[in-house]
């Protein structure tokens, strides 16, 4: 075989939903400052390579009740969007 691939990098998001193919990465500042670059590389190959939908939402210690509740309603709205884009 001249050509093969194979997987270098392999990502796990925290939350996946496959019905409107959208992967969601919660960021603390304390594991990912200063990995702007590769989380943006990464979010990048996940949708040239699956076509996925990325969201990271970025926080700062600790997760308050607020932050936690503006995640979710910006998953929410993201996931009724393309929703209503795959109709």
């Amino acid at each position: 075989m001249t050509q093969q691939e194979f997987c270098l990098q392999s990502t796990t998001p925290d939350f996946f939903f496959p019905n409107v193919n959208l992967a969601v990465y919660l960021d603390g500042e304390q594991v990912h400052k200063n990995r702007e670059l590769k989380d943006k590389e990464l979010s990048n190959k996940l949708k040239r390579r699956w076509g996925c939908t990325v969201r990271r939402m970025v926080y700062h210690a600790p997760l308050t009740k607020a932050r936690k509740a503006e995640i979710v309603a910006q998953i929410l709205d993201d996931h009724e969007g393309l929703r209503r884009m795959k109709r």
